[in-house]
């Protein structure tokens, strides 16, 4: 509910729902005009609904103004908003046109691919190919569970005060009365070993390095603050509905598995 609270108020937008259960489930605002909406916390995460019908409209989508800013902003500009939202871990190649054209991007592992400017500000485009085959399996197996079940949960979830160089977001938040219960990670296999597919044995090595130091630094945030962190190895994929099961049962022994 903080984080939502949080996004709004940046827009002049008030929360009136006192329940929430996740984040594709409508909620109650009032716009700064007065007027109340309803809509979903993804719709106005992504700009589809970020006030009422009435002002929206004079303001266009993803914060009309904030979409034409994204269009009209410099390369310079993107690359400045781009490096505040990540640790170092992707290079642009690429010239920055406008937020829906993709630019070439390269990730540490050596790979380039051309993603759209507003995805990667917003965190929804990772490498895909560190970040797909069992690894997105996994990620897709745990949110399939947490559905199923009608688990309340959010992804990326981030604490200002855990951080690296920026905040490091967690896979998934599990909440219970509005509280949070438990933070879970799927670990792929870069976690565990130097990814192959970095060529360069000195990059490859550096990635593995900081991965493992991202994890400690989350391990230790969790243990400082007591809040059960539950990590799912990319070997362990066979048995996540067995592992969520005990850990949902028992959140205590929701502990790291590493």
């Amino acid at each position: 509910m903080e984080q939502v609270q949080g996004f709004v108020a940046r827009h002049g937008v008030t929360l009136l729902s006192e329940e929430y259960l996740n984040c594709k489930t409508e909620l109650l605002f009032r716009c700064e005009c007065g007027k109340e909406f309803e809509t979903t916390f993804d719709y106005m995460k992504n700009g589809s609904r970020i006030k009422c019908f009435v002002c929206q409209p004079k303001e266009g989508n993803l914060f009309s103004k904030g979409m034409d800013t994204y269009n009209k902003k410099t390369h310079k500009k993107f690359i400045s908003d781009f490096a505040l939202k990540q640790d170092g871990e992707y290079e642009i190649l690429g010239e920055y046109i406008d937020c829906k054209t993709g630019i070439a991007t390269k990730h540490n592992c050596g790979y380039v691919w051309y993603p759209k400017p507003d995805k990667l500000l917003n965190s929804e485009n990772r490498c895909p190919e560190c970040y797909s085959h069992r690894n997105s399996h996994l990620t897709n197996d745990i949110q399939k569970w947490l559905d199923e079940k009608s688990v309340i949960y959010e992804k990326e979830y981030w604490f200002e005060d855990c951080r690296n160089q920026k905040p490091l977001p967690f896979d998934f938040a599990v909440f219970e009365n509005d509280e949070l219960k438990m933070l879970i990670e799927a670990d792929g296999q870069q976690h565990f070993e130097p990814f192959r597919y970095i060529k360069d044995l000195k990059k490859r090595e550096e990635s593995f390095r900081l991965t493992r130091k991202r994890d400690s630094i989350k391990n230790e945030y969790c243990k400082k603050n007591s809040i059960p962190l539950l990590r799912i190895p990319y070997f362990d994929i066979d048995n996540v509905n067995e592992i969520l099961s005990n850990a949902m049962l028992i959140p205590s022994q929701a502990s790291e598995n590493k």
